[in-house]
């Protein structure tokens, strides 16, 4: 079971595979290929679940039946057939088939990618809705200078203090303490 799980993307760790051992590794692999078949993600291999495993077929093409020990098998589907209702204000407005998912590997679920890139804007220049306040300088155009820090002095040993005079500036921020936004290049706003 190990093998045909690794052989499909799912690796049960170095100390299973070793030792043929099931420990969370394998369970965490199962999991993994249960939720992309479709089925429950309980870690539980049923008849049916290592038949689907090892023969390779698809969720249509395997048929479930209940066991002869009375333990529930869970439903097996196909990964284009779930479905997607939509809820308004009114009620529900419609049911749908959600093709395209997503899965993402660190929450160990499915996702529809159109609701991850739902916010998303496309940038345009010259309205109000693409354009953001800067992040670098928050909204401000000049950032503290970091040689001198924000004082225009130059940050010089004492003792060679004699050797450059009395009105000398950072030469960085030429004594104001701020230097201009390299992000937003003074702006204050970038586009999105």
């Amino acid at each position: 079971m190990q093998e045909a799980l690794q052989k499909l993307g799912f690796y049960s760790g170095e100390e299973d595979m070793e030792y043929s051992s099931f420990s969370s590794g394998t369970e965490r692999a199962v999991k993994t290929w249960q939720a992309t078949v479709g089925a429950s993600e309980n870690g539980v291999m049923t008849s049916e679940l290592l038949e689907w495993l090892f023969s390779g077929k698809t969720g249509e093409d395997v048929k479930t039946k209940d066991g002869t020990n009375g333990a529930a098998v869970p439903a097996v589907t196909g990964i284009a057939e779930v479905r997607k209702t939509t809820v308004a204000e009114n009620g529900v407005s419609g049911v749908g088939v959600s093709e395209h998912r997503v899965f993402l590997l660190g929450e160990n679920r499915w996702e529809d990618p159109t609701r991850l890139t739902h916010n998303k804007k496309t940038a345009s220049t010259g309205t109000v809705a693409s354009t953001k306040t800067c992040i670098s300088c928050r909204g401000e155009g000049r950032l503290m200078c970091l040689e001198c820090d924000g004082t225009g002095e130059p940050n010089i040993e004492p003792q060679f203090l004699e050797w450059v005079g009395e009105d000398t500036k950072c030469p960085y921020c030429e004594g104001i303490g701020s230097i201009l936004c390299d992000v937003c290049d003074g702006k204050k706003v970038m586009a999105s």
